[in-house]
């Protein structure tokens, strides 16, 4: 037994759960044969529209269809309705002409199409087939009736009250629906639906719900849907109804504005929500009448003046509609601001420093609130003391006065904060108070050593700087008795105020003669607030000694005995004393009496004022004192006789040039002088020289020399002077020189080329100096590879000069610079000549090698799995390595090959692998050698092939199904390959796994098609490892006729169960 699934594409509605336009039939067979009469077995038809009997006709190719006909049972008999004869046409029983037709009548389809269906075509239809030789078989359907409803959705008629009793708000009515239609409600809503049915005399059913709600005014707008569902229907039917909830005003006051006296931004804000909309909304006063110059705009209240204090009072917006009238009272209190004053004062109470500082919210309306904060907390401590005063006045205002009561002792910060908090005030009003603070002094203690009237004074000054309040000062000596009182002065106590910081500096200064208290202590005794208890400071008076007493030469050596020739002037000796006494006086007296007339003490030296006589010898003693403390010395002092001198003899000057390697020498000379001469140079500015002197002595005769070592050549003139000194010459002989310039330095000139030797590229670099005599000196130096330090380059350096006829001298060198080696780096040419202060560098830059370029290309064989890189390049300038960098575990196969042509180096690099290996994947050629490195990267494309599809119409099954034509050649299926490939190879077979002819994208039947074609194909498009498949069922049919396109599914039969 076997289920055949066939589509239907009608116009049958389609009852809830299945597609609108697709009704899956299952069709049984009936008779003794398989296969034969083909019917459904229930149609469900909508009153008035068309349906579809369909029988399907399977008959054998040994039997022959002699007719068709459709029956229906009526009563107790049976009504033959339409005939099918395949030789004498179709026939149609008169009752059903115009209503009743076949749709195309053939061996195989006897449907027929019933047009207006009636109640009265209900019932059981049979389609009845006669076949030679085997007679009779049949099959029956039912046809059932519906009748779609039609569907109305009605309000109460009573209105819908806010808070009223429960009602009927709606209600939805499908009428004269067979079968009866399904009705119900859907909403938010809390209600409850009622449903009634009743029968209609012509089979049908009318259905209602009604919807009970007790409506509330949150409701308004919202709505109920009625949904109806029906076989009869394609879809469910929604029809939705709106809520209409009838309610008082509902009133919203706002206000508006800071309500402050002499505001004018304040206004009362009335609005209402009703149903139906509000008819009416005044505004009123209930303490008193409405105040002048207000106006209502939009049931808002504005007042059109500065607000005053009168305007305070109960306001009421009253609002009105058809349902009920409401009002609502807000309160208004015009607020004014409060003005903050502060005071301060200080007291003394019980010896303790108090202030008092008050803050005042003066004319606020209501009353301010009035805090402190200390160091920005609440004054906590009991020390603090807060003090509140509220005072009303007659215009209804307040003024809130708060005192604060602190401790000056405890204040560690010179702030503190009144708050002010008021309604009329957006934020607190902070005022910061200054307030006195005790301040801690710095107490220093200084000592000074004062002259007056040639004694010494030791004078003490105490200061307790920058406190408050002024430190109190007083003093104690160590030795304090009623002599020490009487040689002590006060010099003076005062009291300095600083305006900036508000603080007091204390003074206090006392007088002791100094020798009379040496090692004394003085103690400054400071008392003040914030001390815990008495400051001391304390000095100690130096005590003075003399540590000793030297004679200095006037090297700084001390001696005791000294030589002076006879007539020597301006002697001085030196008296060192050392100690720390404040001052002294020096006294020096001779072995045999005071001091000569020409000699005195001058603080502390001791000079001999006239040229030294033999007289002056003798033994001398020098003493420093300082009151009761004394130190001396004594000295011993020697005249040398004075010896007869010879008569001074002029020197002879002279001057002489000449030059040696690398420099010109001028030596200046003054020879057979007594006493010697002094001899020195003067140069000009800007000339650099080397001097060396030399001198001789012979016969008591004295000769100098002094030499000018100078270059060779100088870029420009100068003039130098020999100057001679000898007290045989009545002035200074000065002599003059002049030395010329050399001539101009030489012209530099550097050219660069190119050129081959032995396969290697070299750079010429060729320097050329022309200069006059003598030639000039050229060498190279090569910049290390950082660009840093240089080297010496001599290498393969080839150097010619020649002399010109006019005298004028030619360098020519030329250094070869391998350019693969030192590409990129710096060759100086330096050029030395003796008109050059410094040499003349002149820099080449070795010019850049450009690397070999590369060629990669990807070719993949069309008859091959294999595909192919290719990296070429060639290059002048040497040899180098050609590789492809390849991922690690490759199977791929590399081949290396390279030469040389017209020298030219040349190498390519091939890799054969699979496109499964490397694809999407970028693969790298690199060329190397010890200087110079590049690569290229060739990308691999990502292919792939997404589908195999079929370009001749099919049906839409599981199988796609094609239909040929018999007998008919050069027919094709066309099929096309989706993806991303650059080809791809087609090949089909046939379910016997025999080849098909294709071509192209196709498969094609050159020769006329029969019977033999038809079956199932299965193509695969490939291209390398991708690939898709598609099977095509092939399906042949006569010239007249198209494929049935209703795919089959077999399911094999099931063994009845007793």
């Amino acid at each position: 037994m076997a289920i055949i699934l066939i589509y239907y594409h009608r116009n049958i509605p389609s009852y809830l759960g299945l597609g609108a336009r697709v009704l899956l039939l299952l069709f049984f067979f009936t008779g003794v044969m398989c296969n034969e009469v083909l019917v459904p077995r229930n149609i469900d038809a909508v009153l008035g529209k068309n349906i579809t009997l369909g029988c399907q006709i399977q008959v054998g190719s040994n039997l022959s269809l002699t007719q068709s006909s459709w029956e229906r049972r009526v009563a107790s008999s049976t009504v033959t309705l339409a005939v099918y004869n395949p030789e004498f046409g179709t026939s149609i029983t008169d009752e059903y002409v115009g209503r009743l037709s076949f749709l195309s009548a053939s061996r195989h389809d006897a449907t027929v199409l019933l047009e207006n269906v009636d109640f009265a075509d209900a019932g059981v239809y049979t389609c009845k087939v006669a076949t030679f030789p085997m007679g009779n078989k049949q099959a029956s359907t039912t046809v059932n009736i519906m009748v779609e409803p039609k569907v109305y959705v009605s309000a109460s008629s009573a209105p819908l009250l806010d808070g009223g009793n429960e009602t009927v708000v709606a209600t939805c009515r499908a009428e004269r629906a067979l079968p009866p239609a399904e009705v119900s409600w859907e909403s938010d809503l809390f209600g409850r639906s009622q449903e009634h049915q009743q029968k209609e005399s012509d089979g049908t059913a009318t259905t209602w719900v009604s919807y009970s709600w007790r409506p509330t005014r949150h409701t308004q707008k919202l709505s109920l849907t009625c949904v109806v569902r029906h076989p009869a229907l394609q879809t469910e039917l929604r029809s939705t109804h709106w809520l209409n909830v009838q309610f008082a005003p509902e009133i919203v006051l706002k206000s508006i504005g800071d309500w402050l006296v002499g505001g004018t931004d304040s206004h009362l804000q009335c609005r209402a929500n009703a149903n139906p909309p509000v008819g009416s909304l005044t505004w009123s006063r209930l303490d008193g009448p409405m105040p002048e110059g207000v106006d209502v705009v939009n049931g808002t209240l504005y007042f059109m003046r500065p607000l005053q204090q009168n305007d305070s009072g109960v306001y009421r917006c009253t609002v009105e509609n058809d349902i009920d009238t409401r009002s609502r009272e807000t309160r208004v209190w015009i607020r004014a601001r409060p003005s903050v004053q502060i005071n301060e004062a200080m007291t003394l109470e019980n010896g303790t420093h108090y202030q008092k500082v008050t803050c005042s919210a003066a004319g606020g309306k209501p009353e301010a609130v009035v805090s402190w904060l200390v160091y920005d907390q609440e004054p906590n401590n009991v020390a603090f003391s807060v003090t509140t005063e509220t005072l009303q006045h007659s215009n209804s205002t307040f003024t809130q006065t708060s005192t604060l009561h602190l401790p000056m002792h405890l204040m560690h910060e010179g702030n503190v904060t009144c708050v002010v908090n008021h309604p009329a005030l957006a934020n607190s009003t902070h005022v910061k108070v200054k307030v006195q603070t005790f301040v801690t002094p710095v107490v220093t203690m200084n000592t000074t050593l004062l002259q007056d009237e040639g004694e010494e004074f030791q004078v003490v000054t105490c200061k307790a700087m920058n406190g408050r309040p002024a430190a109190r000062l007083s003093w104690s000596l160590s030795g304090d008795t009623a002599e020490a009182r009487n040689i002590s002065m006060d010099v003076g106590s005062k009291i300095e105020m600083d305006m900036d910081t508000d603080t007091e500096t204390a003074i206090s200064s006392r007088r002791f003669p100094a020798h009379l208290h040496e090692g004394w202590n003085i103690t400054c005794m400071v008392m003040h607030p914030t001390f815990p208890s008495e400051q001391r400071r304390t000095v100690t008076f130096p005590t003075y000694r003399f540590s000793a007493m030297r004679v200095l030469t006037p090297n700084g050596v001390a001696v005791r005995h000294v030589l002076v020739d006879e007539g020597q002037s301006n002697v001085t000796f030196q008296l060192e004393v050392t100690g720390n006494v404040p001052r002294y006086q020096v006294n020096c007296i001779k072995e045999d009496g005071p001091l000569s007339a020409d000699m005195n003490v001058m603080g502390s030296s001791l000079q001999v004022m006239g040229p030294v006589g033999l007289h002056h010898a003798g033994k001398y003693k020098c003493q420093a004192s300082y009151y009761n403390h004394k130190a001396s010395v004594e000295l011993e002092m020697q005249v040398a006789p004075r010896e007869v001198q010879e008569a001074p003899v002029a020197p002879n000057v002279t001057i002489q040039t000449w030059e040696e390697t690398n420099h010109r020498i001028i030596q200046c000379s003054a020879a057979d002088a007594v006493p010697v001469a002094n001899v020195s140079w003067v140069l000009p500015e800007g000339l650099l020289a080397t001097i060396r002197p030399n001198s001789t002595l012979q016969n008591s005769a004295h000769t100098v020399s002094v030499a000018l070592l100078l270059p060779v050549c100088l870029s420009e003139e100068h003039r130098v002077q020999c100057v001679i000194e000898h007290p045989a010459l009545l002035e200074t002989d000065i002599r003059e020189m002049t030395i010329p310039a050399c001539l101009a330095g030489p012209e530099v000139n550097v050219s660069i080329t190119t050129t081959r030797e032995n396969g290697t590229r070299y750079t010429l670099v060729t320097c050329r100096a022309d200069s006059n005599k003598p030639a000039a000196t050229i060498t190279w130096s090569l910049s290390d590879d950082h660009g840093g330090n240089s080297i010496s380059w001599s290498e393969g350096v080839q150097t010619a000069n020649w002399t010109s006829p006019s005298g004028s001298a030619t360098v020519v060198s030329t250094a070869p610079i391998p350019t693969l080696s030192f590409f990129g780096r710096t060759l100086a040419c330096i050029v030395t000549h003796k008109a050059l202060a410094e040499p003349v560098r002149r820099e080449t830059w070795i010019p850049a090698v450009d690397p070999p370029k590369l060629s990669v290309s990807f070719i993949m064989h069309p008859n091959s799995p294999l595909c192919l890189i290719v990296c070429e390049s060639s290059w002048e300038m040497g040899t180098f390595n050609l590789s492809w960098v390849l991922p690690l575990n490759n199977t791929g196969r590399a081949v290396q090959r390279s030469g040389n042509v017209t020298g030219r180096f040349w190498a390519n690099s091939t890799y054969e692998f699979l496109l499964d290996l490397h694809e999407g994947q970028n693969l790298t050629c690199q060329v190397k050698n010890e200087h110079i490195s590049a690569e290229k990267t060739v990308h691999i494309p990502q292919y792939y092939i997404s589908s195999l599809k079929l370009l001749n119409p099919v049906s839409s099954t599981a199988v796609q199904r094609v239909s040929l034509k018999m007998h008919l050649h050069n027919q094709r299926i066309s099929l096309k390959v989706c993806g991303k490939i650059p080809a791809f190879n087609i090949t089909c077979v046939r379910s016997d796994d025999s080849p098909v002819r294709t071509k192209g994208a196709a498969i094609v039947f050159p020769s006329p098609v029969s019977l033999h074609d038809a079956g199932l194909y299965t193509c695969r498009a490939s291209f390398h490892h991708h690939s898709a498949t598609l099977s095509v069922q092939v399906e042949v049919t006569e010239e007249d006729q198209e494929l049935c396109k209703c795919p089959e599914m077999c399911i094999k039969p099931q063994t009845a169960q007793k």
